[in-house]
């Protein structure tokens, strides 16, 4: 092997040696002419630091007014709600007694149900990319749930393999920070921390 190493026996050979990191010092330094070394990609390293982070976060839920008693899996509680497709336009900002009030006046329109893993989806066959997606319900409807649900589904591999990255950023905590601009990359290692090391 020696010979073979140091060119003696084929000269023209092409050799690639694999070793682990330890046995890397037993082949003499004048023999190498490069070294190289075999990691994950690093957007894979993060990627995995993210899932974890947001299966530690979404596994276990709490319900209801007492969140320090009632917690459950996210999965073993989820419910399929019934998620339609609105008219693009202005939001409304009537208060939800208004909306309701109101309601039963307009004339109904055809409803397109959608899942809640399709959510980014084009359903009207035009395949434009969907970006932005906006969700109003009454509250306590569901609409934390269901996204909470759609990220979990994700970081588990259970849907959406085809998006990259999740990164739920909490607006409650967004508008205490309102006092300096902040880039997008300082919020992301601010809420993510493993996401600065990967």
């Amino acid at each position: 092997l020696t010979n073979l190493v140091r060119g003696n026996l084929l000269p023209s050979a092409h050799l690639w040696i694999t070793s682990r990191p330890s046995n890397d010092e037993q082949l003499p330094a004048d023999c190498i002419d490069r070294t190289t070394e075999i990691r994950e990609k690093p957007d894979v390293t993060s990627q995995r630091n993210l899932k974890t982070q947001l299966k530690d976060q979404f596994t276990q839920v709490c319900e209801g007014i007492d969140r320090q008693k009632t917690s459950a899996l996210l999965n073993d509680i989820f419910t399929d709600l019934y998620i339609i497709e609105g008219e693009k336009g202005e939001v409304n900002v009537q208060s939800e007694t208004r909306q309701v009030q109101d309601a039963k006046f307009k004339p109904v329109r055809q409803e397109t149900p959608i899942k809640y893993h399709d959510i980014f989806k084009d359903t009207s066959g035009e395949n434009k990319p969907i970006r932005t997606v906006l969700t109003i319900g009454m509250a306590g409807i569901g609409k934390t749930f269901v996204s909470m649900k759609y990220m979990l589904d994700w970081a588990e591999g259970k849907a959406n393999e085809n998006i990259d990255y999740i990164f739920p950023l909490p607006f409650r905590e967004l508008n205490l920070r309102k006092e300096r601009e902040h880039s997008f990359e300082e919020l992301i290692h601010q809420f993510f921390p493993a996401m600065e090391s990967s």
